[in-house]
C-alpha cells in the first residue's frame, strides 16, 4: 500500500516537472517572438 503511494506521488511530481519544463519552453518561445517584433 505504502509503495503505491510513493509512486503516485513520483507520477505526479514528474509530470508536474514536465509542465514546469513546457511552461518555460514557452516563456522562451514568446520572449523570442517579442524580441522580433
Amino acid at each position: 500500500m505504502k509503495y503505491l503511494y510513493f509512486e503516485d506521488l513520483y507520477i505526479k511530481k514528474k509530470r508536474c516537472l514536465q509542465q514546469k519544463k513546457r511552461d518555460s519552453e514557452r516563456g522562451i518561445y514568446r520572449r523570442k517572438l517579442s524580441d522580433y517584433k
